[in-house]
């Protein structure tokens, strides 16, 4: 699994990567932007657009891997990564897109936690 590679993608990497946004919700919340996770992949080589299957392959590797299963728990819905590439003078730039609803997004209010723990009764 630590070797497994698709189109020059790491697999456990971005398993690894997965796992680490969701232990951390404020990381999670830095990386979505209009309720979509974008997770930036290596830089393709070469100036071809990758293949429709290599997509599929892509998409399939990243669906089935720990990280992102982890990842689907973590925010409590059942989300699919589309695989999205653009043509660059340096090559085919790549990233993963995962559509995300605006009520996983946790919001953090410190005023709502000091209430709540003045609130409690003490023991």
């Amino acid at each position: 699994m630590i070797w497994e590679t698709v189109d020059g993608i790491n697999i456990w990497k971005l398993s690894r990567y997965f796992k680490k946004l969701s232990a951390s919700k404020l990381t999670l919340e830095e990386k979505v932007l209009n309720d979509v996770l974008v997770v930036t992949l290596p830089l393709k080589k070469s100036d071809e657009p990758t293949a429709a299957e290599i997509r599929k392959q892509i998409e399939e590797a990243v669906l089935h891997s720990d990280g992102f299963e982890t990842l689907k728990v973590a925010l409590l819905e059942n989300c699919r990564p589309s695989y999205k590439e653009m043509m660059t003078k340096y090559g085919v730039r790549r990233w993963l897109e995962i559509p995300v609803e605006e009520n996983v997004i946790y919001k953090f209010s410190f005023e709502n936690i000091k209430e709540t723990s003045q609130h409690s009764p003490a023991s």
